[in-house]
């Protein structure tokens, strides 16, 4: 239950930013390769799972994929670390 609020939490985040961010004449547009996107986010992993069923155990699958799932993850994490370190904060003045 947890789990599925936090998706729509973020899911509504999602589209206020996308819908935030878009010129008006492009907000159908963009709306539509977010929820692209997300489906594919959804359905990519769970077919890819069941298709490595057929030719390994579930155990060896799903290790691989949280495997891989950490890859990303760190992967995302560097990427970010780096942009916002490049970003200096506005020097405080002292009174």
């Amino acid at each position: 239950m947890l789990a599925g609020v936090g998706a729509g939490v973020l899911l509504k985040a999602a589209i206020g930013t996308v819908a935030a961010m878009a010129a008006p004449a492009r907000r159908g547009e963009a709306l539509a390769g977010l929820f692209l996107i997300s489906y594919l986010g959804l359905s990519l992993p769970a077919v890819g799972i069941g298709i490595a069923t057929r030719t390994v155990s579930t155990v060896t699958a799903m290790t691989w994929f949280t495997g891989l799932l950490l890859v990303m993850l760190t992967g995302v994490a560097v990427l970010f670390r780096r942009s916002t370190g490049t970003r200096r904060a506005p020097a405080r003045r002292r009174a």
